[in-house]
């Protein structure tokens, strides 16, 4: 038999062998020596490599990181310190605390609203609107995160049953002092420079509204 036969016979053997494509250049070569008549090379000689290999040359392996990618060092949700976040956003946002706390609540990272949509606005398009803005600024006051996601203030606008899914994008568009970038779907909202004096206002609206309810 010569080389050319030898070569499609081997390959024809990996192709209906099923074998992964990234185990076929050395089933190939396994084949090839069968071929020859040299049978089936032994595991010192060429053996099919194990799935976890061990690293590259000039690989350092990094064992203590978590598959999540998080550090081990990272504390997470347990070095959130809560009572310095209401601090800050209480400092930041110029409002006493008190009233911030009638219409806010941190579960860890995360900046829920204490209020109803119907107290929020009578429409969806307007509860849409107002949990944005709440939401922009007490992230940027509070955790010093900006600009702010999108998809935070749709979570948030589902918990409270006030998302339109159809027109959520649109909505976010156009949102009193806030600026929206990106495109609808990963759009990012950042507050203005007067958003300040609004949020203010609001706060004290709708702690007042939330005190009569």
């Amino acid at each position: 038999m010569d080389a050319k036969d030898i070569l499609k016979r081997a390959w024809t053997a990996v192709e209906e062998s099923g074998v992964p494509e990234a185990l076929q250049e050395t089933a190939f070569r396994i084949a090839v020596e069968i071929e020859r008549g040299g049978g089936a090379p032994t595991r010192s000689q060429n053996a099919v490599p194990a799935v976890n290999q061990a690293p590259r040359p000039g690989v350092v392996p990094e064992p203590h990181e978590p598959s999540s990618g998080i550090s081990e060092a990272d504390p997470g949700p347990l070095g959130f310190d809560e009572e310095a976040t209401w601090s800050k956003f209480a400092d930041e946002a110029e409002i006493d605390r008190e009233l911030l706390e009638q219409l806010f609540y941190f579960d860890g990272r995360t900046v829920h609203l204490n209020v109803k949509a119907h107290k929020l606005s009578e429409s969806k398009p307007a509860q849409m609107r107002a949990v944005a803005f709440a939401l922009t600024v007490a992230y940027n006051y509070a955790l010093d995160i900006v600009p702010l996601e999108t998809a935070v203030v749709r979570s948030e606008c589902e918990r409270l049953k006030c998302l339109d899914p159809k027109n959520f994008g649109k909505y976010m568009g156009s949102v009193d002092g806030l600026t929206a970038s990106g495109p609808a779907s990963k759009r990012v909202l950042k507050a203005k420079s007067e958003a300040r004096k609004a949020f203010d206002a609001w706060v004290k609206k709708m702690a007042g509204e939330t005190a009569t309810a």
